[in-house]
């Protein structure tokens, strides 16, 4: 009997050691499935959970009061209620809620509740949004705008009533004795008399394995033949599904709505565009020279055709990036802290651009042989640029030319209100080299009565890779108070991942690349992550969380410096990124918000759409807005007093005059994107108000098994030796996969191509190429070998156990 237990131990003991080898060694099935793109694993479908925060059911105002006009009595100045909104949160089943708006239909009333001593200044045209006050006294006028003031009442689809309101907005107006008409913040719009009809384009492109992504519009024979785009950025974020075969980095992606001068980079005919994209591979473009949305840029770069984006045309890869920020700027000479408001150019040229220009490879740029030639025809290998046009790299060595428009020149405000004109102002115009860039500094040409700077970069005799410079330029209006400049300061406090992107099964974490962007005006873009395994549920940041601040960063957790805006300017917050696998990339997820300056608490939960072999991830992010401790008041010497007395204006003369909307201070990004909340805590969806990134189409990367061994058994048939260019290049990318640190992923992906590849092609080429899970002897499953030799072990167990009885 004792024996008989002593086996019942030994073989449970066993039969344990064989139960844990198979769960350690069998593939998960669902594990692949989470993994593999769509178009590699067969008809199977797999969902996910993902948490995401709760809400009441509840109905709130945003309400934004601004004003306008010139603050002296005698003169009329408005109040407006802009864009007033009503939002009804409505809780999900399931978890969740969903925020939508409509426009504020209901009953609202104006008031002044508070005036200087002895004034009788009343609101007219109190029936609108903008009504309007003559004041008659200088001091301070409280006037406030109530939503619903007898409460509205709304019935929801499930019969439940809610009463909203009433609600109450107040805004001061200070009106002084004399004042200077502010000076605007945004820059002048190009002259609109320089205007090119779009292009037009008859036949669409494809670029997959045979024909090449990318190929130019224009034959190009050097670095004359880059072109010039000009205009605002309505977007910008990092790429989230690059094809892994033609890029050694994700791209940094902006569309730009061009000035009319470039309208003819814009295509027409099977498409209609009225934005183009711009496209360089992030690890050739520094953070600290990526545009913000709302910002104005100057491109000079190859104009391409991108095949695997249905032909739309692009600047991409570029040579030169200028971004051109609304922000203020630090002048010298007329006192100590002096800012006033100007524009802040990033200016960054490189040769570099990644793989598209690198290697010469079939799935890279490559010349469109004349004017005349179809895109979509197949093109030799040998037309891939640089290369076959005499460069190792992308050439830099010309004269740089674009302009910088600055914000409308003060004396031109006062011209078109009617005033006295007042003298010239000073041109502040400052060039910095922080990065200790090598080459010339710009040429810079004012043109004073056009509103703009010439800027002229002469590179033609320039050995360097890579060139940089910071311009700072700005008109000279000094103010005793700064322009009422205000500092904000940002704080990141949690990230709580709810699915960081990486399967639950393989116990790994997400392998972020993430990013933060704001509108500070210096270190707009911060990297909050580069790893591998290292996001993954609530990542609390405690005593040092990522925050802006002046002076010094704050540890290794900088945002940079404060956020420093004019009244009626609106503090931007962006985050994205992707999680780093092989071969598709999946998305973060983005968070897109305008907010007032006004200190609060939030949560806003990140936007994602998923679509062929990429993937969502899903996070809330959890920032604080407050004052900032920038010293923003400055202190004016006797220059700086003298230039803001030259423009003063005094009650009098001037009773009644309305004056121009160009008096109003106001940040470029626009406030019909943004619904914002009445109070300091909002937990909100903002997919209603932005729109969500898409997948980046690709031919290539929305290829199945089937479409892609078809393709390349064509183009082994029609042309061997882009065949063999291709073949070298997967090589290499394996290569590449072997050597991953981040052994899951790339296991995946190997069997995935082994997969795609038709067998008599991978044997062919790809017969000394071992992967982990290749079977040990051919014929026989690897698990069945495990099984087998488990079983194995416990006969001789068993057998051991019997001779020593």
């Amino acid at each position: 009997m004792t024996n008989f237990k002593e086996y019942q131990r030994v073989s449970s003991v066993l039969f344990f050691i064989f139960f844990i080898l198979l769960l350690f060694f069998m593939p998960n099935k669902n594990e692949a499935l989470q993994k593999l793109p769509p178009g590699l694993n067969g008809n199977f479908e797999e969902g996910e959970i993902v948490v995401v925060p709760s809400c009441d059911l509840d109905v709130r105002f945003f309400i934004n009061l601004r004003e306008s006009g010139f603050m002296v009595p005698g003169v009329k100045t408005f109040v407006e209620a802009l864009n007033p909104r009503i939002i009804f949160d409505i809780p999900q089943l399931g978890g969740g809620c969903n925020s939508s708006s409509s426009n504020f239909n209901e009953k609202f009333e104006w008031a002044v509740i508070d005036r200087p001593p002895g004034s009788n200044a009343v609101l007219e045209e109190t029936n609108t949004f903008k009504p309007y006050i003559i004041p008659d006294k200088g001091g301070d006028y409280i006037v406030r705008f109530t939503a619903c003031p007898g409460g509205c009442e709304y019935v929801m689809q499930n019969g439940v009533r809610l009463i909203a309101g009433p609600n109450r907005t107040e805004i001061t107006l200070h009106i002084s004795d004399d004042a200077v008409i502010p000076p605007a913040t945004e820059p002048i719009e190009p002259p609109v008399d320089i205007q090119t009809p779009k292009t037009v384009f008859t036949s669409a492109c494809s670029g997959g394995l045979i024909n090449p992504q990318w190929t130019t519009v224009e034959h190009w024979d050097g670095p004359q033949d880059y072109h010039l785009l000009e205009g605002h950025v309505n977007w910008s974020h990092i790429s989230r599904k690059d094809n892994f075969l033609n890029h050694d980095s994700q791209d940094f992606l902006m569309g730009v709505d061009p000035d009319p001068a470039y309208q003819y980079l814009l295509g027409s005919g099977i498409f209609n565009m009225e934005s183009i994209e711009v496209e360089w591979e992030r690890a050739s473009f520094p953070e600290g020279f990526r545009p913000t949305r709302g910002d104005r840029v100057s491109v000079i770069g190859y104009w391409v055709r991108d095949c695997g984006h249905d032909g739309n045309p692009e600047i991409h890869p570029p040579v030169l990036v200028a971004s051109h920020r609304a922000r203020p700027v630090r002048v010298n000479g007329y006192g100590s802290n002096v800012r006033v408001p100007g524009i802040i150019t990033d200016l960054w040229v490189n040769q570099q651009a990644g793989e598209i220009t690198r290697n010469c490879s079939q799935t890279g740029l490559h010349n469109v042989l004349d004017s005349d030639t179809p895109v979509e025809s197949p093109l030799d290998l040998f037309t891939c640029l640089p290369q076959t046009a005499g460069f190792t790299t992308n050439p830099i060595n010309r004269l740089m030319q674009f302009n910088i428009y600055l914000p409308k020149n003060p004396r031109e405000i006062y011209r078109d209100a009617g005033l006295t004109v007042p003298p010239q102002l000073p041109l502040s115009i400052e060039v910095y080299n922080p990065n200790g860039s090598g080459g010339p500094d710009p040429v810079i040409i004012p043109h004073i009565e056009d509103g703009y700077l010439e800027v002229q970069v002469d590179l033609r005799t320039y050995s360097g890779s890579n060139y940089s410079r910071k311009i700072e330029s700005a008109w000279v209006l000094p103010s005793p108070r700064n322009w009422d400049l205000a500092a904000w300061q940002c704080t990141i406090n949690t990230l709580d991942v709810h699915d960081d992107g990486d399967n639950w099964i393989s116990g790994g974490d997400g392998d972020w690349r993430f990013w933060v962007n704001l509108n500070n005006g210096a270190k707009e873009w911060v990297k909050l992550y580069d790893c591998n395994g290292c996001v993954h549920g609530q990542i609390e940041y405690g005593n040092t969380p990522w925050v802006t601040a002046s002076g010094n960063p704050a540890g290794n957790r900088s945002l940079g410096p404060d956020v420093l805006l004019y009244p009626g300017q609106f503090i931007w917050f962006h985050s994205s990124g992707f999680e780093a696998d092989e071969i598709w990339d999946d998305y973060t997820g983005e968070v897109n918000r305008l907010m007032p300056q006004v200190a609060g608490e939030y949560a806003i939960q990140s936007n994602c759409t998923d679509s062929g072999q990429s993937n969502c991830c899903s996070y809330t992010i959890h920032y604080e807005i407050s004052p900032g401790n920038t010293a923003t008041r400055p202190s004016l010497n006797g220059e700086g007093i003298r230039l803001f007395n030259s423009y003063k204006v005094r009650y009098g003369p001037y009773a009644n005059i309305e004056f121009p909307a160009t008096l109003a201070r106001f940040w470029n990004h626009p406030l019909t994107d943004s619904v914002l909340p009445d109070s300091v805590s909002v937990q909100m969806d903002d997919e209603t108000y932005f729109p969500v990134q898409e997948a980046e189409p690709s031919s290539i990367a929305e290829m199945s098994n089937e479409v892609f061994a078809r393709e390349l058994q064509e183009i082994q048939k029609k042309n061997p030796k882009a065949f063999l260019a291709f073949i070298g290049e997967l090589r290499e990318e394996i290569t590449v996969m072997q050597k991953s640190e981040n052994k899951d992923d790339a296991e995946l992906a190997l069997q995935s191509l082994k997969v795609a590849v038709p067998k008599d092609i991978w044997k062919a080429h790809f017969s000394d190429v071992k992967l982990p899970g290749d079977q040990w002897i051919t014929g026989i499953s690897n698990n069945l070998l495990l099984v087998l030799a488990a079983i194995l072990l416990l006969i001789l167990a068993f057998l051991a156990f019997r001779k020593t009885k």
